[in-house]
């Protein structure tokens, strides 16, 4: 039978054993839980890029679609057509393009004008997460009394845009070269 002292100081097992164990133990828990703390901060990083990612090209594709229905007019539903730009701007965009509308709409009827815009290319040159600004090319086939069989027109726009709620909405718009 061995006594309780012999049995602490034998090579490979007894105290040193259970300390080892314990501390190998230890170890072993602050590895797992190192690994979950890198693997939380690391989803929550991916989350937040893809959440900015999916924000960015909503901003684009609110600019590209506000490009469109700026550049684009049925003849049978001018109204309708004003309607599509002042439901995607806010600020001054909306303010002046509102003030003009009438004018507008009778310029549009009395030279039976139509046209169909088309984005050729579109990009972020700004973007902040709650404001963006984006610059589209279009080309816009026009069509009046003037030119019935229709010309085209290229056009390159700057479109600042906020964010409102969950929507994306055109605060400024200038045409540039």
């Amino acid at each position: 039978m061995t006594s309780p002292s012999h049995r602490a100081t034998a090579p490979g097992g007894g105290l040193r054993a259970a300390l080892g164990g314990t501390v190998g133990a230890s170890l072993w828990v602050l590895l797992v839980l190192a690994l979950i703390v890198a693997s939380v901060v690391l989803g929550l990083r991916l989350r937040t890029a893809e959440r900015a990612s999916d924000a960015r090209a909503a901003a684009l594709q609110a600019a590209r679609q506000e490009a469109v229905n700026l550049t684009s007019v049925d003849g049978k539903d001018i109204q309708g057509d004003l309607k599509s730009v002042l439901a995607g701007a806010s600020g001054q965009f909306r303010q002046d393009f509102q003030a003009q509308s009438s004018r507008l709409s009778s310029v549009l009827e009395d030279n039976q004008v139509t046209a169909e815009g088309k984005v050729l290319d579109a990009g972020l040159s700004r973007f902040d997460g709650d404001t963006a600004t984006a610059v589209v090319v279009v080309d816009t086939q026009v069509a009046n009394k003037a030119i019935p069989k229709g010309q085209v027109r290229h056009y390159r726009m700057q479109l600042d845009l906020e964010r409102t709620g969950d929507r994306w909405l055109t605060n400024t718009l200038q045409f540039v070269n």
